[in-house]
């Protein structure tokens, strides 16, 4: 018995566009009517067609289907099925991952759209604090691929659930705020010191290492960037009382905004 492109079509609900594109590629070919160019498929195509579809529907690429079909061997087949099974293993840990960091992420958006700022002061509690941090000059290397590189590195190193990445800003006996030139500070640990050493051996970076040991008083602000410095002066003139020190802001997220405008969610630690 046969059957018409159009009754295949109908019948394992696929499309003409994609029967005419098994027998381009060669993986299912119809027998054509010589007197009027029909294709025609037999009861043995559809069985084939079958298995197509079935194992394609594993996700499987139709040229690897192919060749195995080509191939008249068992063990092929089942070489296919468990190459197949450990590239789904992979991808369902791999998706189990992103599940994960999304669920921070809408943990984290929560605790920033619950947030409100600390504008008593007098809460904010003083403590010590003890930890050597790394500054990564990369003044010259923005314009190459080294930075984006770099980064990739750090968080593949580091995790999801670091808070590692600070930015210094000196306070002047002016009650303003400077940069420091090294534009990325990292909170040493065992992961980014083995990397921070790997670049430093292979002469990419310009890294300084500094400790941090004193007393501190921390907190989270949310606001412009304007805003955050009159929060950091505001801090300093608190429990400073106006004198030179140090700040370090971790910028933990960015909305942006029309006209370039932009919001940020920091945690802002100070030095007394």
């Amino acid at each position: 018995m046969k059957f018409s492109i159009g009754q295949v079509s109908k019948l394992f609900e696929i499309s003409k566009d994609t029967l005419r594109h098994y027998d381009k590629i060669g993986i299912l070919k119809p027998e054509v009517d010589k007197n009027n160019g029909y294709r025609y498929y037999y009861e043995g195509d559809l069985e084939k067609l079958g298995l197509i579809l079935e194992t394609k529907y594993l996700g499987i690429p139709l040229a690897e289907i192919k060749e195995t079909i080509e191939s008249e061997d068992l063990k092929e087949y089942k070489n296919l099925v468990e190459k197949q099974e450990q590239s789904i293993i992979k991808q369902i840990e791999e998706l189990k991952i992103k599940q994960k960091h999304l669920q921070e992420a809408k943990e984290e958006l929560d605790k920033i759209i619950d947030f409100e700022n600390k504008y008593d002061l007098s809460k904010l509690k003083i403590y010590e604090e003890f930890m050597y941090l790394y500054g990564v000059n990369l003044k010259n290397i923005y314009n190459g691929s080294f930075y984006k590189e770099f980064l990739q590195d750090l968080d593949e190193s580091l995790g999801f659930d670091e808070e590692e990445y600070f930015y210094n800003y000196e306070i002047l006996d002016n009650n303003q705020l400077k940069e420091n030139e090294y534009e990325i500070y990292i909170k040493e640990n065992k992961n980014n010191t083995d990397l921070i050493q790997k670049y430093i051996k292979e002469s990419k970076i310009d890294v300084i290492r500094k400790s941090i040991n004193s007393k501190v008083v921390s907190t989270y602000f949310y606001g412009n960037e304007n805003e955050i410095n009159d929060y950091i002066i505001s801090l300093n003139k608190h429990f400073n009382k106006n004198k030179p020190t140090n700040a370090y802001v971790m910028y933990e997220f960015i909305l942006h905004k029309k006209n370039n405008e932009k919001e940020y969610y920091v945690k802002i630690i100070l030095e007394i």
